[in-house]
Order: C-alpha cells, then sequence, then structure tokens
C-alpha cells in the first residue's frame, strides 16, 4: 500500500474534492476540516487502489508477468531444418523424411 504514490494523492483528492472547494474556494467549511478530511481520503484511497490492483494481477496468466520477447517479422521465408540435421539448436531432433538421403559416414556404414 503507497500512500504517498501519485495515484493515491490524485484519488484522494477527487474523494476529498468538494471539501477542499468548500473549504477553501466557497469558504463556507472551516479550512483544518477540509483539510482533515483529505487526510483521511489518502488512506482510503490507498485501500481502494490496492483492492483494484489485487483483482487485477488475479486475472493475470504466469507467464504475462515476464517481458514479452518479440521477435521482427520480415519478409523473408524462415530457415528450414534439413533431414540431415540432427538437432535444432533447442535440443529437438530433426524430423527425417521418407527417402531423404544421409551423408556419408552418418548411417553407420562406411561411405
Amino acid at each position: 500500500m503507497r500512500l504517498a504514490s501519485f495515484s493515491t494523492l490524485l484519488l484522494a483528492s477527487v474523494l476529498a474534492g468538494p471539501a477542499l472547494w468548500h473549504g477553501f474556494v466557497a469558504r463556507d467549511l472551516d479550512s483544518t476540516t477540509a483539510l482533515l478530511r483529505y487526510l483521511i481520503a489518502i488512506p482510503v484511497a490507498a485501500i481502494m487502489i490496492a483492492v483494484l490492483r489485487s483483482i487485477v494481477t488475479g486475472y493475470q496468466r504466469d507467464g504475462e508477468r515476464e517481458p514479452l520477447r518479440v521477435r521482427a517479422v520480415t519478409g523473408e521465408p524462415m530457415a528450414q531444418r534439413r533431414s540431415t540435421d540432427q538437432a535444432d539448436p533447442t535440443g529437438e531432433p530433426a524430423v527425417r523424411r521418407p527417402g531423404a538421403v544421409e551423408p556419408p559416414g552418418k548411417s553407420g556404414r562406411p561411405g
């Protein structure tokens, strides 16, 4: 709960706005009463914002809390794996296509 954050103080001033108006502009309310209402509105606003933040973060997915990694999209086709490759950089084995010719030395037979 952040009492001195900008959003908390702004919401507190909105909540206590009528009292501040009547205390400092219209002068039909004591200024100490207006400031007291503003000071009471600060923790109320902090609690309201904390409840709102807890509700919103409950709807986030676990993966969304990390920054997204975005790859630029270009007009070039993506590089394809060859059937002779053993594995891609992620460690996933390459898919063998039927009829694919293996290079010499890879099949276990002398080339």
